[in-house]
């Protein structure tokens, strides 16, 4: 009988000998990893020697990312978790976390084999179509690879999920400036363990009781505090605490560009990332259109402040469709308009609107056409062409009297044309027609007013006076047609 106890003892001893052994742990790396060397194995990738290496420790297998066939005894150094998640999966669905049978109908070196080359496809992204086989089972091997690639690929991921338990925002009794909203997290098989804002203006996370704060337990609810009327788009960062088949990686001191895999139970750390928009709670459209034509006004610009002329939304402009359409929080605020488009007045009324809660606000703005200023022109240029016939007029008098009288006065009127040049296209139209009815009676006395008015110019700032009988004006017109004088007495025009 006590043959038989001291048996039993000794059986459960060696079984818990082996289970100690079984989960030895690696990435405490004080277990050496060791090589199995496989020659002439039945399919190759580009050329690769047909080798390949079987690395482990205590029962446990150890991949490597870049193919390597040659294989030593070390002790792992520079442990750390990799985190490449398709290489996890690979592994939690590859040889040593599943059992030979669960890949394939395998031994253990072709469970490590096929494991070995899913990592190798991944990391390369090699097609598995490309490899060359030689035997019957090395395409069994491939297919046990592209196996454990299309589990690891079809793993879902835990599920996890922002919940609002209200749909509305709510004005935070703490400052009314502010608005908030109730979140919960829901999650599978995980721990919340922290809610921070990444991106936000203003933002902030507090419990019930308005306290700031970033770590919370599952099913607790949290709470968003944002400014009022601020539209924004904030990004929230939640880490999960579970565990799970974490991928471990390490090195051989004695080589430094290649990395050893490995898979462990132990606590991972989830990190996911959600959007959440802010909006008002009630929408407002406004329209901007003619008040006469009814046509809508593109281009003119709004802005709506609130009673202490405080600024809410700034450098809103009309589209093709005249419309602005915005979102705001339950208050009283104004529509003022800052901008217009040529041709329109510029609003300067202020228009109120009262928001509540959940509401579809409609509003219509007409724009008047600035026709005040046009009306101004006009009448400016009606006085201006009545002031130029007036001078016209006057003028055409004095030509004529000049014309009839002397020559004196006609080359002062003359400089007075000078500095009527505004108006000199009425006077140069009056004086042809002179000219035509002087040419009529006298073309002599026609050439001679030509000549003055050239005369004048030339000598501009001149003044000459002559005094001539009627009769020395007619011998003087003589000797000038005959050719005789010597000396010009007055300024003559040529023929």
């Amino acid at each position: 009988m006590k043959k038989k106890i001291i048996n039993i003892v000794l059986i459960i001893t060696i079984l818990m000998s082996i289970t100690n052994i079984s989960k030895a742990s690696l990435k405490e790396g004080d277990t050496p990893i060791n090589s199995t060397w496989y020659g002439s194995i039945a399919y190759s990738y580009n050329g690769e020697e047909r080798k390949a290496i079987q690395r482990g420790a205590m029962d446990q297998p150890v991949y490597i990312t870049k193919k390597d066939n040659t294989g030593n005894y070390f002790y792992p150094s520079d442990i750390q978790v990799y985190n490449n998640e398709l290489i996890r999966k690979i592994l939690k669905n590859g040889y040593g976390c599943r059992k030979e049978n669960e890949i394939g109908n395998f031994n253990s070196v072709e469970a490590f084999l096929a494991t070995q080359e899913a990592i190798y496809i991944a990391l390369e992204d090699r097609n598995i179509e490309d490899y060359v086989v030689y035997e019957d089972y090395g395409q069994y091997i491939l297919n046990g690879a592209k196996k454990i690639l299309d589990d690891a690929k079809a793993e879902k991921d835990k599920t996890i999920n922002i919940v609002e338990k209200n749909e509305y925002w709510k004005e935070y009794e703490k400052n009314t400036e502010y608005k908030y909203k109730e979140f919960s997290v829901v999650e599978d098989d995980l721990s919340l363990k922290n809610i921070e804002v990444k991106e936000g203006i203003d933002t902030k996370i507090t419990d019930e009781a308005g306290n700031v704060k970033q770590t919370f337990s599952n099913e607790d609810t949290f709470y968003l505090v944002v400014p009022k009327n601020l539209d924004q788009n904030i990004k929230l960062k939640i880490s999960f605490e579970g565990e799970d088949i974490l991928a471990y990686s390490c090195k051989n001191p004695e080589e430094e560009n290649n990395l050893y895999l490995f898979a462990e139970e132990g606590i991972r750390t989830i990190e996911k990332e959600f959007d959440i928009d802010v909006t008002g709670n009630s929408k407002v459209e406004i329209t901007n259109i003619d008040n006469e034509t009814k046509a809508p006004v593109q281009g003119n610009t709004f802005s709506i402040i609130k009673e202490n002329s405080s600024t809410v939304k700034e450098n809103l402009i009309t589209n093709e469709a005249g419309k602005i359409n915005v979102t705001l929080d339950k208050g009283k605020y104004y529509l003022k308009q800052n901008l217009s488009v040529e041709g329109y007045d510029t609003q300067k009324a202020l228009i109120e609107i009262q928001v509540n809660d959940k509401e579809n606000i409609k509003i219509k703005v007409e724009s008047s056409k600035n026709t005040e200023a046009e009306t101004t022109n006009i009448e400016k240029e009606t006085n201006v062409v009545e002031k130029n016939e007036h001078i016209v007029e006057n003028n055409i008098t004095e030509v004529s009297n000049i014309t009839n009288s002397n020559i004196n006065k006609e080359i002062i009127n003359q400089t007075n044309e000078t500095n009527l040049n505004n108006v000199n296209h009425f006077i140069n139209t009056i004086n042809r027609k002179n000219v035509v009815n002087l040419k009529k009676e006298n073309t002599y006395n026609n050439e001679i007013d030509e000549e003055a008015v050239v005369q004048n110019k030339l000598l501009d700032g001149e003044n000459k006076t002559l005094r001539l009988t009627r009769q020395d004006y007619i011998n003087y017109i003589d000797m000038i047609m005959q050719n005789t004088l010597k000396a010009p007495i007055l300024p003559v025009a040529s023929k």
